[in-house]
């Protein structure tokens, strides 16, 4: 493990504000003043076309990098063991796959699974000790209720 423990930061919904915020602040170096790594959960997918998006919009002035590793249930234990080392990178993208395709501000209860596997994810590994601490990115609590998905007691 790195000396510094991760700070993970979860994206929340898919169409939501989470991936800019992220990217804005990567682009500012603002990811780097943690002195510890920085692990996102993410569609690495809808990441990129986000920060595309930003990019033809002029919100973003230059694609931040990171490294991707995507999570399965089978990779978890490679995630909770990792000692990745991303030191031209901003973050590294845990990619947590939508099923359905995401669009910037069009709620998609097809998603809403994916928005609890973060959640999930962030509780293994904060349970596990591997992050020192979780942010969680805003999430839209009625696509969760919509889409009939319910969280353990302690995840919230």
């Amino acid at each position: 493990m790195s000396q510094k423990q991760p700070l993970l930061i979860t994206t929340g919904e898919p169409a939501g504000i989470g991936m800019d915020v992220v990217l804005l602040l990567a682009q500012e170096g603002k990811l780097q003043n943690f002195n510890r790594p920085i692990w996102i959960t993410a569609d690495a997918n809808a990441m990129q076309a986000r920060a595309e998006q930003l990019l033809t919009t002029g919100a973003l002035k230059s694609c931040p990098t990171w490294q991707s590793i995507t999570v399965t249930p089978s990779s978890m234990t490679d995630v909770n063991n990792a000692d990745f080392n991303v030191a031209n990178n901003a973050f590294l993208l845990l990619d947590v796959p939508c099923p359905a395709p995401v669009r910037a501000g069009h709620i998609n209860t097809k998603n809403a699974a994916m928005v609890a596997k973060q959640l999930e994810i962030a509780h293994q590994l904060a349970t596990n000790e591997t992050v020192a601490a979780i942010v969680t990115g805003p999430l839209q609590k009625s696509a969760l209720i919509d889409a009939d998905i319910k969280l353990l007691d302690g995840m919230m």
